[in-house]
């Protein structure tokens, strides 16, 4: 038998379960699978909206001299440095890419 081990949560895992989600196993992480049904899901979101929990697929940790400033170079939102610590703010990155950071010191 293999020990068992805790599945990861994204930062929406509370609303999803608030909001009647279906949680199931998705690459280490617990995630929303269905709400209220394939149809009716199928339908709000051609005639509405749909949102999707990207934040589980990719984490990078910068640290060491210099790095606040890579991250301002690398972040479409300046001024990283200037963040209290910890804190988390969402951006786009140079190529387009949502991204939500947190920083923090030791």
């Amino acid at each position: 038998m293999q020990p068992s081990t805790a599945m990861k949560r994204t930062p929406f895992y509370d609303l999803h379960r608030a909001a009647g989600a279906k949680l199931v196993e998705f690459a280490g992480f617990e995630m929303p699978v269905r709400y209220t049904g394939d149809v009716r899901e199928h339908l709000a979101v051609r005639t509405t909206v749909g949102l999707f929990d990207i934040s589980h697929m990719g984490e990078f940790d910068v640290r060491g001299p210099g790095a606040g400033e890579w991250l301002d170079r690398m972040w479409a939102r300046r001024s990283t440095r200037r963040f209290a610590v910890p804190t988390a703010a969402s951006s786009t990155t140079c190529s387009s890419i949502v991204t939500t950071i947190t920083t923090w010191s030791s």
